[in-house]
C-alpha cells in the first residue's frame, strides 16, 4: 500500500502533498472523505483531501473506516496504544476513545477490525505528515445501519465537545468490471455525499443506488459535521484506478476526496451564540441532572417536596430548554412512551428549575396520558433532552433528521419533535417535516407552502435504563 522506507515514504507523502490544491479551507474543515487504496492509485486523491488541513491544529483525529477482514457487532474502537508506520507511532486519545465508547451503545473496546485493517493504516502517513503527532481515535465499522452511524456521530460530538477535532472517513467507491458503470455510480454517489442528508445517504447504501465500502463512515462524518454546525460539502477530487492505471479493462474502483467545512455563515452564527454546541454538559453535569429528573418524578408521583437544586453554577443558565421523556418497559429509548414535556430555549429559567417542572409536568400534566401512579416508578425510565436555542432555518433542505429537532409554526398552531424522534421511527427529511406538521395540528405539507416558520435545534440526549423505583436515592440526592 506504500514504501515499508520511513525517507521513501516520507518523500512520497510530501510530494504527493505539496502538489495538491489547496482551496483555503483549511481552519473550517471538521470532516474529510479520504480513499484507502495503495497510494499509487488514490494517494493524490487522498492528498487532495490531507492538503486543505496541512498545518492545522487539531487536539485529535478520529479515522472511521469500514472492516475488510473482521466480523464483530457493531463499532470497533480501538482503546488505547498507537498505530505504528514507517514514520513512528501515532498514539491514540485514551480519554477521547474511552468516552465514545461510554457514550454509543453500538461501540466496545476490541482488537478486531484493527489486526491489519488498511482503511485506517493507509490514512495514517498522511495525518502524520500532514498534522504532525496529533493523537487519533481508530474506528472500524461493520454495521452501517443509520441508527447505528447518527449514534457514534453523536457520540463522537459529545465527546470532543471542547476539542478541536478532525473526522476522516476512510473509503473508496465503486468496485467492479465496467469503467462506465463506476463512473455514473460514483456521480449519484458523490452527489449523495456532498448533497443527501446522511439518513438519506444510509438509505441509498441500503438499496445500492449509491456505492461505497465505507458508506457508513462517511455517513458518520456527515452527521458530525451537521452536529457542529457545518453546512459546506465540497468534492476536491475524484478518479478510479482505471484513469490512473491506463487500462480500462478488468475490475475498476472508484476514489474521491471530500471536505465538510464551515461557511462564513456558519462561523458568524457560531459568535452570535444563535446554535451553540449542544453538547456543553460534562458526563458529571450529566448524572446529575439525570438524578435530579428522576427524584422530581418520585417526588411529583409520591406527593413529596421537589428536589433542591443543585449549586454547580453551571446548570442555572437560562439560555437553554429541556424535555423530560418517560418511557416505560425499563429500557432507554425503546420503551412506550409514558410522558414527554418540554420547554424550548431560551426557556428563561435556570436549566436545573427547567428539568424539575418538566420531570413533574411529564408525569402528571402531559394530556395524552393519566398521571403516573406509584406502582408504575418500577418500571419507568427517564430520558432528558437539553436543547439549543433555536435557528430559523431559509430552506428544508437545512434540516437534517437525527440531528436537528423541529419546531413548525404557523395560523397559529406550532409542533415540536425532537431529533431522537426521526431516528426511532425510521423517517428522512420530508416524513420528519410532514410529522411535525401534523404535530401542530397543521397539514401534513404545510411546510412546502411557504407561509409557515421551521427552526431547528440540536440535543444533548442522555439516560440510562434503571427505572425510577429501582434507582438508588442516596445517589439522587
Amino acid at each position: 500500500f506504500y514504501p515499508g522506507s520511513a525517507a521513501q515514504l516520507r518523500v512520497d507523502v510530501d510530494r504527493m502533498l505539496d502538489d495538491a490544491e489547496d482551496f483555503g479551507i483549511g481552519d473550517r474543515v471538521v470532516a474529510l472523505v479520504a480513499p484507502h487504496a495503495g497510494y499509487v492509485y488514490s494517494g493524490v486523491t487522498a492528498a487532495l483531501a490531507y492538503r486543505q488541513v496541512r498545518g492545522c491544529t487539531y487536539d485529535v483525529v478520529i479515522v472511521i473506516a469500514p472492516s475488510h477482514r473482521d466480523m464483530f457487532p457493531g463499532v470497533s474502537i480501538k482503546p488505547d496504544g498507537a498505530y505504528a508506520t514507517p514514520l513512528g507511532d501515532a498514539k491514540i486519545h485514551r480519554d477521547v476513545a474511552k468516552a465514545i465508547i461510554e457514550q454509543c451503545p453500538d461501540a466496545h473496546a476490541d482488537e478486531r477490525g484493527h489486526r491489519a485493517e488498511h482503511a485506517v493504516e493507509v490514512q495514517i502517513p498522511f495525518i502524520q505528515q500532514a498534522l504532525g503527532d496529533v493523537p487519533i481515535v481508530p474506528i472500524v465499522m461493520l454495521d452501517r445501519s443509520w441508527g447505528v452511524c447518527e449514534r457514534l456521530a453523536r457520540a463522537i460530538h459529545e465527546a470532543t465537545a471542547e476539542l478541536r477535532a478532525l473526522v476522516v472517513a476512510s473509503s473508496d467507491l465503486y468496485h467492479g468490471a465496467s469503467v462506465d458503470e463506476c463512473e455514473a455510480t460514483d456521480d449519484r454517489t458523490i452527489d449523495a455525499a456532498v448533497h443527501a442528508d446522511p439518513r438519506e445517504f444510509c438509505e441509498q447504501l441500503e438499496d445500492d443506488t449509491v456505492q461505497a465500502c465505507g458508506g457508513g463512515p462517511i455517513a458518520v462524518a456527515k452527521a458530525f459535521a451537521a452536529l457542529r454546525g457545518a453546512t459546506d460539502a465540497r468534492v476536491l477530487g475524484r478518479t478510479n484506478s482505471a484513469e490512473v492505471s491506463g487500462s480500462f479493462t478488468g475490475y475498476v474502483v472508484g476514489y474521491t476526496a471530500i471536505a465538510y467545512s464551515f461557511t462564513d455563515e456558519d462561523l458568524a452564527r457560531a459568535d452570535s451564540n444563535e446554535t451553540p454546541s449542544s453538547a456543553t454538559l460534562t458526563p458529571e453535569q450529566r448524572a446529575t441532572i439525570l438524578s435530579l429528573a428522576k427524584c422530581a418524578v418520585r417526588a411529583a408521583v409520591l406527593e413529596n417536596e421537589p428536589p433542591a437544586l443543585p449549586t454547580d453554577p453551571s446548570l442555572h443558565g437560562k439560555d437553554q430548554g429541556a424535555f423530560v421523556t418517560l418511557r416505560t418497559g425499563g429500557r432507554r429509548g425503546a420503551g412506550m412512551l409514558r410522558g414527554c414535556i418540554g420547554r424550548m430555549a431560551p426557556s428563561g429559567s435556570p436549566l436545573a428549575e427547567v428539568i424539575i417542572e418538566m420531570a413533574r409536568a411529564a408525569a402528571l400534566q402531559d394530556s395524552r396520558f393519566m398521571p403516573v401512579e406509584p406502582p408504575e416508578l418500577d418500571d419507568i425510565t427517564v430520558e432528558v433532552s437539553v436543547l439549543s436555542p433555536l435557528r430559523r432555518v431559509d430552506s428544508p433542505d437545512e434540516v437534517t433528521p437525527g440531528v436537528h429537532g423541529l419546531l413548525i409554526s404557523g395560523y397559529g398552531r406550532r409542533g415540536v419533535l425532537l431529533p431522537q424522534v426521526a431516528t426511532e421511527y425510521g423517517w428522512g427529511r420530508e416524513e420528519f417535516l410532514n410529522e411535525t406538521c401534523v404535530k401542530a395540528g397543521l397539514p401534513r405539507n404545510a411546510w412546502r407552502s411557504g407561509n409557515v416558520t421551521i427552526e431547528v435545534f440540536t440535543a444533548d440526549v442522555f439516560g440510562d435504563e434503571i427505572p425510577i423505583g429501582r434507582a438508588d436515592t442516596a445517589s439522587e440526592s
